[in-house]
């Protein structure tokens, strides 16, 4: 019997069979979208004359680059700033 059990998991989907599983997104989809969107943003920086090493953003402000794609001011900011 586990013999059989072992055979059939690779064929059951858990899930429900109206969803559409196509929209769902696994660590790897995930992982292969970043470095896709890095590879396009790196060909362009270097298409437009700019070096794809050197950040476009102050280096104080790379949470927030990273997280929001923005250096603008932020409600988290005290958070990161060095006390007085």
């Amino acid at each position: 019997m586990q013999e059989v059990v072992l055979k059939l998991i690779p064929k059951v989907i858990y899930a429900d069979p109206r969803s559409k599983l196509e929209t769902i997104e696994d660590a790897f989809d995930i992982a292969v979208k970043g470095v896709l969107e890095r590879v396009d943003k790196v060909r362009n920086d270097i298409r437009d004359g700019r070096n794809p090493d050197q950040p476009p953003y102050v280096e104080a402000n790379t949470w927030k680059y990273r997280l929001f794609g923005t250096e603008e001011e932020h409600e988290w900011d005290r958070f990161f700033m060095d006390p007085k």
